[in-house]
């Protein structure tokens, strides 16, 4: 892989905040040059959801809701100086070809209204370690302001455990973000979604109310326009809106998970996938001593570096990134993380060493190994 792409893939997916040195940090916040008047707090709307026996909670029906999912994640936009960026800035890392198949679509949306925003709550999929929810929404406004996508930090409250992304430092969640996107050739009509990842010692073991809080609300990509309604900027400036509360009951089906492993090692190198679940499978690799600990001087630096800096990449049979997400949960020299759940049933994993490269910026390939998962799906 070149080295310039493999930046490409690290600063379109923020690796986990797991307590690891070099994570980045998720700061997902814009300068906000624009606020609307705020007169009322945020909405909570309650709904009375039964367990498991009970009031049915799910509609065994279609929607469109993950295709749309799906094309949020091609949509760009450009910014006032011409740069171009993805409005999914985080990114969102669901496959959902994969994860419409396991996902519950509500009988009733879960809708939860602040003076500026609506938020529904249309799908729900949680087998105890990964919640994705499913998002439709629209300004009170009618988007006046042309937002092209709406940023928010969440907060998930269930029962004593509180799981905020703005206090990564806590360590309680691998991943956890949200956003909507502004649907093509719609004014008003957004769809998104709420992802979290959870460590095995914070796993829902069981079907729970829970309090999910959109805060620093705000849109970008916006034509932000004068007193005469005339558009005087289109860019990163943004429109701060209220905050949105929603209490919902989470559903956990732990059945989902597969625990089922497949490894493969070879010249001290080693890759496992286990617990495949429609969202993502858990990964351990390592790698002989040898690299994790070996100097050597580098000209124009007055000390030294590491001789290797070996990362874990992963490909489909076509080539084509899988999205990997590193969170550190084992003791170096093996490592964990999370791979989004691919559609077919080659995976290829490539263990390079970024520190070395040849003239056209290659890195150097140490080990691959190719698995087949298809054993893994049984749980789907």
């Amino acid at each position: 892989m070149n080295i310039n792409d493999y930046k490409k893939v690290t600063d379109r997916i923020e690796p986990s905040e797991r307590c690891r040195d070099e994570v980045l940090n998720m700061n997902r916040q814009k300068k906000i040059k624009h606020k609307m008047n705020k007169r009322a707090a945020a909405a909570i709307i309650t709904v009375a959801v039964a367990a498991c026996s009970g009031t049915a909670v799910f509609a065994a029906k279609k929607t469109d809701l993950f295709s749309k999912l799906e094309a949020n994640k091609e949509q760009t936009y450009i910014t006032d100086d011409g740069r171009e960026f993805k409005l999914d800035k985080t990114p969102d890392l669901n496959n959902y070809e994969v994860l419409e198949s396991a996902a519950d679509v509500l009988d009733e949306p879960v809708v939860a209204e602040s003076e500026d925003l609506t938020v529904n709550i249309e799908t729900m999929y949680c087998d105890g370690r990964n919640l994705v929810l499913g998002l439709t929404g629209s300004l009170a406004d009618g988007n006046y302001a042309g937002a092209r996508a709406i940023q928010f930090n969440v907060k998930i409250e269930i029962e004593d455990e509180v799981f905020d992304n703005t206090k990564s430092y806590e360590c309680k969640y691998n991943w956890l973000y949200g956003n909507l996107i502004l649907e093509e050739d719609t004014e008003n009509s957004f769809t998104g979604q709420i992802t979290m990842e959870l460590p095995d010692e914070y796993m829902l073991t069981k079907s729970q109310s829970a309090v999910i809080t959109l805060f620093n609300v705000h849109g970008y990509g916006a034509e932000v326009r004068g007193e005469k309604g005339e558009i005087i900027v289109f860019g990163d400036d943004a429109y701060e809106y209220d905050d949105v509360v929603i209490k919902q009951r989470i559903v956990v089906d732990q059945s989902l998970i597969n625990g089922t492993a497949v490894s493969q090692e070879e010249d001290g190198f080693s890759v496992k996938l286990y617990d495949y679940t429609p969202a993502n499978i858990r990964v351990e690799w390592s790698y002989p001593d040898e690299f994790e600990e070996s100097l050597e001087w580098i000209e124009g630096y007055e000390g030294v570096m590491p001789k290797y800096s070996l990362i874990l990449l992963f490909y489909d049979e076509n080539g084509n990134d899988i999205d990997f997400l590193n969170d550190g949960i084992a003791v170096a020299p093996t490592y964990g993380g999370s791979l989004t759940t691919p559609t077919d049933n080659t995976v290829i994993a490539r263990i390079y060493n970024k520190q070395i490269q040849d003239e056209n910026g290659n890195m150097m390939l140490m080990k691959e190994f190719t698995f087949d998962i298809s054993e893994l799906r049984t749980a789907e």
